[in-house]
């Protein structure tokens, strides 16, 4: 081939290059018909006070769960004080002790606890509710007479008292009996190393927590059992949606104030769903599941818990991997 055609050639594929047809915009992808719904939010919820409906309720439905419960321990654990409950000796007994007397008896309908020091009466309290029925019954009171003056917080605010009845040998004994993990009894001079003949701890923030049953939030805020929580996030929100400013606004002031390292220290009487450990203090509130329909949840469901459940990890035994269980 000559030089010359060689040229021509190449400037004619050039020529072709430079006249190459526009790309095409590519054709818009399809758009979706409608918008994309929303993820839809789970409302069921048996955590609140108000999720919950009482062993009464669920009686209507499981009358065999029921009667099983009414004679199980669970049901008097904690009680208010009647003639049906109390199992102590009120006849007027009235056994020494340390530098003192403690006396039991019923007057006027109330069952009463009085200390003695130097055959002079100090104290008198009116008992409210007991714990146990068993094997022990410990006794829960207000003071009625006292050295204080009226003003004092003793006079209205219910006390665990510092004197149990051992119901098998039918004994009245201080509470380091029954408490054994306390101080010392006696001190090396000889002397209690503890007041027997004073009230010991405030029922509402101590006792209460253990022995009644009350709204699954409501442990979250308090998170005395050391199990997993959700996020303080979420805790503070559930408290700033709570409807206590309405019903119980003592309760509520203690949510004003909840922070990391600030919880709810005192749970008022009024915040039970039942006095001792009733079907929905395992169960969770009952309400949704009331209307024979909805089945029941095991696990604490509200909207702002989201998919947070508090999963437990059961230790090792005998070589055995560890497993996870839904409380």
């Amino acid at each position: 081939m000559s030089f010359t055609k060689q040229v021509l050639i190449v400037a004619v594929a050039l020529l072709g290059i430079n006249h190459v047809a526009p790309a095409q915009p590519l054709a818009p992808l399809r758009s979706l018909e409608g918008p994309i719904p929303p993820k839809k939010v789970d409302q069921y919820s048996n955590i609140r006070q108000e999720d919950y409906i009482g062993p009464e309720a669920c009686a209507k439905c499981h009358e065999k769960n029921y009667s099983t419960w009414k004679q199980h321990p669970h049901s008097r654990m904690n009680a208010l004080a009647s003639d049906e409950t109390v199992v102590g000796d009120f006849s007027g007994t009235r056994p020494s002790y340390a530098d003192g007397e403690a006396a039991f008896l019923k007057r006027d309908g109330a069952f009463l606890m009085e200390f003695y020091r130097s055959g002079k009466r100090i104290r008198t309290f009116r008992i409210t509710r007991t714990i146990g029925w068993r094997y022990m019954q410990e006794y829960i009171g207000v003071q009625i007479e006292g050295p204080e003056p009226l003003d004092d917080p003793r006079y209205t605010t219910e006390a665990y008292l510092q004197f149990g009845y051992l119901i098998k040998p039918g004994t009245w004994l201080p509470q380091h009996y029954f408490n054994p993990e306390t101080a010392p009894e006696y001190g090396t001079d000889g002397a209690t190393d503890f007041d027997p003949f004073v009230s010991e701890s405030w029922y509402t923030s101590r006792c209460i927590f253990c022995h009644n049953t009350y709204s699954y939030d409501t442990r979250l805020y308090t998170d005395r059992t050391g199990g997993p929580s959700p996020s303080f996030e979420t805790i503070k929100a559930l408290a700033e949606a709570d409807t206590s400013h309405k019903t119980n606004p003592e309760f509520f002031e203690q949510l004003q104030t909840l922070s990391y390292t600030q919880q709810v220290r005192k749970l008022p009487t009024s915040k039970l769903v039942t006095v001792g450990i009733s079907c929905e203090s395992c169960h969770l509130g009952g309400r949704e599941h009331s209307d024979g329909v909805t089945p029941i949840r095991f696990s604490p469901s509200h909207p702002l818990l989201g998919e947070w459940t508090p999963d437990y990890v059961v230790a090792p035994s005998g070589g055995a991997k560890p497993r996870r269980i839904k409380s």
